[in-house]
């Protein structure tokens, strides 16, 4: 069942791909435009308030191209959802405190600046690859701001267990039902009404092609806690 299930999301993210090389050749056309604009013999022929326009789509441009690569990225590992686990393991070394605050900046856009802070593992150098680490923490982190309403409260901490770190995402919201812990991880399995339920799912995935694991479970104090383990460097 879960291979028929991950040719299925190869097959998607395969369509998906095509009106994706629209956007990316557009953005790039849009990109040449505004650098253009922004040229000081052009921008003292416009009003201000047109030059304001033209300084603020540059910014835009970059976040929309920002964006699009963490399309890019989440539609390749889609098309990879059925391959070995051990595809997704990496020699490479990089810092865990550094890709929780990436992944903080990343999900807190229009949060107020405390809606997610993060604590511990300065310096602390983990083995995997950057960009499956980034993504799983938005996914975790983007789950946790919904969950939270309208006043987030979200903790990013990082420790040391042994020879793995562990980075915990925990909210304050309304936690997870007993019921659902058993199928959080399923893929297509969701409690939102507009959910895909294959984001806990792809990150369970690269989680375990890091060589660690993805767990969940409910606070004492309310809320929801999950914990990405990911081999530590040293």
């Amino acid at each position: 069942r879960l291979e028929a299930i991950g040719s299925l999301t190869a097959g998607i993210a395969h369509e998906v791909n095509n009106p994706l090389a629209y956007i990316s050749t557009n953005l790039n056309t849009v990109d040449k435009f505004v650098a253009q604009l922004n040229r000081p013999e052009h921008l003292e022929g416009l009003p201000e308030e047109l030059r304001v326009q033209a300084r603020d789509a540059g910014e835009s441009l970059d976040d929309a191209q920002e964006g699009f690569e963490r399309i890019s990225n989440l539609v390749a590992r889609l098309k990879g959802f059925a391959r070995s686990p051990d595809e997704g393991r990496s020699s490479a070394v990089t810092d865990a405190h550094a890709l929780a605050q990436k992944a903080a900046s990343m999900a807190g856009v229009g949060l107020p600046e405390a809606a997610i802070r993060v604590a511990g593992g300065e310096g602390q150098p983990i083995r995997g690859s950057e960009g499956a680490v980034t993504q799983i923490l938005v996914n975790l982190l983007l789950n946790a701001v919904q969950a939270s309403g309208s006043e987030p409260d979200i903790e990013l901490d990082i420790s040391r267990r042994e020879d793995e770190v562990q980075i915990r995402v925990a909210d304050r919201g309304c936690g997870i039902d007993e019921e659902a812990l058993d199928q959080i991880f399923d893929p297509f399995y969701t409690t939102k009404r507009s959910g895909s339920g294959l984001g806990l799912s792809i990150s369970y995935d690269l989680a375990e092609r890091l060589g660690g694991r993805l767990e969940a479970a409910n606070r004492k104090d309310g809320g929801a806690a999950f914990s990405l383990f990911v081999p530590a460097a040293v």
